[in-house]
């Protein structure tokens, strides 16, 4: 019986001392912490590179808009405008025409129904892959310019 209330009188000494309660603590939080940092990051550095590919793709389409139409050019200003290598990009432009009256879609060198000439648009896309901290994360963004 003396022994047991040696070790009782122990434990009350040990839940009474405090100390080193806010290290334990830390030491539980600490990974979840830097877990929710990094995704933080992550997520962040995507957005960047995301907001960088869309810039140079809006120069792209500032281009076509005013007459241009050679794709090697398009290709130059989005990679230019967006900071990416061109080797990473992938660049599609896609020229397409439709009638104002009934929308349908049009030959671009014909008239439309109405013999009113059609309207001419290119849709400008450029791809990339955002390789980060995780995982590569697939990037596009699209713009589509009406050209006449």
């Amino acid at each position: 019986m003396n022994r047991t209330m040696r070790f009782l009188d122990r434990l009350r000494v040990f839940r009474k001392d405090r100390s080193g309660v806010a290290a334990v603590e830390f030491a539980l939080f600490a990974p979840f912490l830097m877990a929710s940092l990094l995704g933080v990051s992550e997520v962040g550095l995507m957005a960047f590179d995301k907001m960088k590919l869309t810039s140079g793709v809006r120069s792209a389409s500032q281009y076509v808009l005013v007459g241009g139409e050679d794709e090697t050019v398009i290709a130059s200003l989005i990679a230019d405008g967006s900071g990416l290598s061109a080797d990473a990009l992938t660049v599609g432009v896609t020229l397409y025409c439709n009638c104002a009256v009934d929308d349908a879609a049009a030959v671009c060198n014909s008239n439309c129904s109405d013999d009113d000439t059609p309207r001419v648009y290119r849709q400008i896309s450029a791809a990339t892959v955002s390789a980060r901290l995780f995982k590569s994360w697939p990037l596009t963004s699209v713009a589509e310019v009406r050209t006449r």
